[in-house]
């Protein structure tokens, strides 16, 4: 019998690492991508639709940043992990992530089994 899938969103501005990611993640059997959104709106829309168990959200989203969609979910009453995702390598942004309450932060530039095992770990309880 197949354990229940983790059901996973991602958030990017950039449509070509929301395809990257859709395409690391659904190789994996234990895994399904629910929703990609390019904007907080559209990530807010689909979270409060599809309830994902793990969010993937860049920290820029355009205009608009990750962080405030964690913030906004919450507030919606949604308990769910983030783990952000950035192509900047700057410690400001580690420490902004678990100060909004990041499971987890990761640079685009990670291997697709960190991606993926993160994704599990946090998906457990586990911060990245």
């Amino acid at each position: 019998m197949l354990e229940k899938k983790i059901k996973v969103l991602i958030c990017d501005d950039h449509d070509i690492v929301c395809q990257g990611l859709v395409n690391i993640v659904s190789d994996e059997p234990d895994m399904e991508i629910v929703g990609c959104a390019t904007n907080l709106d559209s990530a807010l829309t689909l979270i409060k639709k599809l309830n994902p168990d793990v969010v993937l959200a860049d920290i820029r989203l355009g205009d608009e940043s990750g962080f405030d969609l964690i913030k906004q979910s919450c507030q919606a009453g949604f308990e769910i992990p983030f783990i952000m995702i950035t192509g900047f390598h700057n410690e400001f942004y580690l420490s902004k992530a678990i100060e909004n309450g990041a499971a987890g932060l990761l640079s685009k530039e990670s291997p697709g089994r960190v991606i993926v095992n993160s994704i599990r770990l946090t998906f457990d309880g586990h911060s990245v």
